[in-house]
């Protein structure tokens, strides 16, 4: 019980319903794969572009994240997307709205340590674009957990 409010509390306070969903749909996924069910749910979790967003210091906050995602202000491929769970893959662009670069930058420059991006995402700060080089499962996604 802990753990599932812990996990809830650390990716934004998402729904137990969500969570549920997503757990059975790893195990069925684990049982045609050798990787382990844990690794599946975890990538599950960091390949939503609400995740993306946050983890590259684009926001300050999950909530802020699905916010500049439901106003319209995000873009992958070129295309607005209003989905927070909206799984990236290898390849994907995602950019922002030109009305919110002055906040994106305010919220990098503000952050706590300079940021250091996830491993599987190339970042132009020129730009303010996220380019997704690899899939997550190659990285390591252990170092986020701080429980």
């Amino acid at each position: 019980m802990q753990n599932k409010q812990r996990l809830s509390f650390f990716y934004g306070k998402l729904r137990k319903s969500y969570l549920k969903k997503l757990v059975k749909s790893t195990l069925k996924s684990s049982k045609s794969t050798s990787i382990h069910e844990t690794i599946l749910f975890i990538k599950e979790l960091e390949t939503r572009l609400d995740t993306a967003i946050y983890r590259t210091y684009f926001s300050y906050s999950f909530r802020n994240a699905r916010q500049l995602i439901s106003h319209q202000k995000v873009y992958v491929n070129n295309k607005i997307v209003q989905s927070n769970s909206y799984n990236l893959k290898k390849g994907d662009v995602i950019s922002f709205d030109a009305s919110v670069f002055d906040f994106i930058t305010s919220n990098i420059l503000n952050s706590k340590i300079w940021p250091t991006p996830p491993k599987h995402f190339y970042i132009n700060y020129k730009i303010l674009q996220i380019l997704v080089i690899e899939d997550i499962s190659y990285t390591n996604c252990l170092s986020y957990y701080p429980f």
